[in-house]
């Protein structure tokens, strides 16, 4: 495994029109790919509170798990989360319990994070990010 999707980026190919760059990597690094257990829940949330949500619990158990790893929340995962957690809310700059447990997944695994929303992930050190999404906002 190379690289971790995000939640936003496991959701990327449900939508109407795909990023064209994100669906293209996807493609390449398909037998590279990992989703946090966290990113799961997420999506399973989402499709349950949704009108027409059972579309997105269908794309999740057909076309997103049975073609990668999903990484539970384990020690080391738990680990990185409140090292993660303390150093943040010590300078002042905490994140959100979730996508603390998913940048502490790609962390633990040594996997890049493919994520568009970057600016919640830019204040972690040492964790790696992947653009995928360069072409979003010329859709």
């Amino acid at each position: 495994m190379r690289f971790l999707l995000d939640t936003d980026a496991v959701s990327e190919p449900a939508r109407r029109h795909p990023s064209r760059r994100f669906m293209a990597r996807l493609a390449k690094y398909a037998g590279e790919l990992a989703v946090s257990s966290i990113s799961v829940g997420e999506i399973v949330f989402g499709a349950r509170r949704a009108p027409g949500g059972q579309r997105y619990l269908h794309y999740l158990t057909e076309t997103v798990l049975p073609h990668v790893a999903v990484l539970p929340i384990d020690v080391a995962v738990a680990t990185r989360y409140g090292e993660l957690r303390a150093v943040l809310e010590r300078g002042g700059t905490p994140l959100a319990d979730l996508d603390l447990l998913i940048a502490a997944t790609a962390l633990a695994h040594d996997l890049a994070l493919v994520t568009g929303n970057r600016r919640h992930f830019e204040r972690i050190g040492g964790l790696d990010l992947a653009d995928w999404f360069a072409d979003r906002a010329a859709r």
